[in-house]
């Protein structure tokens, strides 16, 4: 009989965990699938998507000041549809944990190199073996190009430091109806968050100038209610949705924010993974032809 009850509370317990792990990997798949419209976002007709980049070599994070730098300008890259190199250094997405969130690996050519000055003049800076990907989850609002190069050598100065090994480009990229929506979205909820300020602004004002104690608790609570719906508009959520001035086209109905991120991966302790945040880049200007992009 023991027995018997054992073997049920098991078999229970085996049942509940089973489905408690195929919630998870389904909750997983969900979250992880496929944007279905991202084999033709990147699908490339002809090579002529050209970026011009100012990176920014040790520039903190926002709110970080301060902090060593130095500035290489003049970078022209082009995004092909090419395979990479063999040697290329691997993308986030197509080479990493969930592939199915990439559009594939290209190549990437450096047709202009950066350069900074110094005082034994123009140093030009090799970026080698380039590649790009886009990365885009399901029903995510925006996607992330990332391009991704090898430095043969490190690079310092003012007292800045740029690695050497593998450096990664990456910008948050939209198409066009997306972005429109969500600016159309955030601009209303702007609208409410200014009016529920101007309540608690109101309510502020009026809990000063009332002496009656009831009063001032009931203005109080009126500035609390407001705060309280200013929290729970979701306005935070739309903090990451750019201006029309902040994004440049593109190509096939995609645009590109004209500031993205520079980090480095090399290897930390014990040989584990590091990444670091090694700057900013800045697109500063943009060619590319209508029919860059497969319709």
């Amino acid at each position: 009989m023991k027995k018997t009850k054992c073997h049920f509370v098991l078999s229970a317990f085996l049942l509940v965990l089973l489905g408690a792990s195929g919630l998870v990997t389904d909750l997983t798949k969900r979250k992880h699938s496929t944007n279905p419209g991202l084999a033709d976002l990147v699908q490339l007709k002809n090579e002529n998507v050209k970026l011009e980049c100012r990176l920014e070599i040790g520039k903190g994070r926002e709110g970080d000041v301060g902090l060593p730098r130095f500035v290489m300008f003049g970078m022209t890259v082009e995004l092909s549809s090419d395979t990479p190199t063999k040697d290329y250094p691997g993308l986030p997405g197509v080479n990493g944990p969930r592939p199915s969130t990439s559009g594939g690996a290209f190549a990437v050519k450096v047709t202009e190199e950066p350069y900074f000055v110094n005082l034994n003049g123009m140093q030009r800076v090799p970026f080698k073996d380039g590649c790009w990907e886009v990365v885009w989850r399901n029903d995510a609002p925006f996607g992330t190009l990332i391009c991704g190069f090898n430095l043969p050598k490190s690079v310092s100065h003012n007292g800045a430091h740029l690695p050497d090994g593998r450096l990664y480009m990456s910008f948050p990229v939209w198409t066009e109806k997306g972005l429109a929506a969500f600016q159309s979205k955030k601009h209303e909820l702007g609208k409410r968050v200014e009016g529920f300020q101007q309540k608690k602004l109101d309510a502020v004002v009026k809990m000063h100038e009332s002496n009656n104690l009831f009063t001032k608790m009931k203005h109080y609570r009126d500035a609390a209610y407001a705060m309280e719906q200013m929290d729970f508009s979701g306005i935070h959520c739309y903090n990451n949705v750019p201006r029309s001035d902040e994004v440049v086209p593109l190509a096939n109905g995609m645009l590109v924010h004209k500031k993205g991120s520079l980090s480095s991966k090399g290897e930390g302790l014990f040989g584990q993974p590091r990444h670091d945040f090694t700057g900013t880049v800045h697109v500063t200007t943009q060619e590319n032809d209508n029919d860059g992009f497969s319709p």
